[in-house]
């Protein structure tokens, strides 16, 4: 659940990119069209926002894969950025079109991706210093490349805690305190996109409802600190016997407990069952 929470506020972060990269670049494009002697500056700006506008509207019919249109973003961030240095005649104008590209790719890719892109930007800036027309010494040529390095360590570094932090408060969301196993909150939303996801594929799902016989009578017999042991120990029987992957355990409500998972037949969710008990059991 950390992971997915990760996700989707990195598709979040993209989307809100695509729509202010259409706010800026159409606008920006059209001034620099009519105001400018190079309309060939418009032509790439009407270009990059004709690109967000299109990953808009294939992100809006395809929301579940948003993410993968996140590369195709980056990389066509990464050429305006390159054409914003080779164009810049000044200092200013070429930190700004440097800044765009970190601050743009960090948040919406994941951590080995992140690196990768780190790097590549890297290399395809001091590049294009090296090939701008008014041939940059050692000092100018290094000065953006650092910065450059610079702005996008300190961007990892936020967006990396940013998302320990979303990991951290979604834990604590959709995990019971006691037992440490999902809550019932959380049960409806996995369920959806277990539906969506067995009906896509083609798989069954499985759902099993259990809750623990004489509970009630053993709480008011020995008191609710032992019962809350009980509860404790059952739900790690209960994890320790669905160790799959796509196996998922709740804590329904009071002793009961729902456990999810996919890709069984009828027999196989029968012996998946008789695991469970047999599990809590011992």
């Amino acid at each position: 659940m950390t992971r997915y929470s990760v996700q989707r506020f990195r598709a979040a972060v993209l989307r809100t990119h695509l729509r202010i990269a259409a706010i800026i670049a159409l606008p920006a494009s059209l001034l620099n069209h009519l105001f400018i002697e190079t309309p060939d500056r418009g032509a790439v700006l009407l270009g990059f926002a004709l690109l967000a506008l299109w990953l808009q509207w294939r992100i809006r019919h395809h929301g579940d894969d948003s993410l993968r249109y996140a590369g195709w973003f980056v990389m066509a961030t990464l050429c305006v950025m390159l054409y914003g240095v080779n164009i810049s005649s000044q200092q200013m104008q070429l930190e700004v079109w440097m800044m765009i590209f970190p601050i743009t790719f960090a948040p919406i890719v994941a951590a080995r991706e992140r690196i990768i892109w780190f790097i590549v930007g890297a290399a395809s800036l001091a590049s294009f210093m090296m090939l701008r027309h008014d041939s940059p010494n050692a000092v100018s040529l290094f000065m953006p490349v650092a910065a450059y390095l610079t702005l996008g360590f300190v961007t990892l570094m936020l967006v990396r805690h940013n998302e320990l932090n979303i990991e951290r408060l979604a834990h604590l969301s959709t995990v019971d305190p006691l037992t440490q196993a999902y809550n019932r909150s959380h049960l409806k939303d996995v369920m959806t996109s277990e539906i969506k996801r067995c009906r896509r594929n083609g798989l069954p799902l499985t759902i099993v409802m259990l809750d623990i016989d004489y509970f009630k009578m053993f709480n008011d017999n020995y008191g609710h600190l032992f019962g809350d042991s009980v509860l404790e120990q059952v739900a790690e029987a209960l994890k320790r016997a669905a160790l799959r992957a796509g196996d998922y355990v709740f804590r329904y409500g009071g002793e009961e407990f729902c456990i999810i998972t996919a890709g069984l037949d009828r027999d196989e969710s029968r012996q998946f069952a008789e695991k469970l008990r047999q599990g809590i059991f011992r």
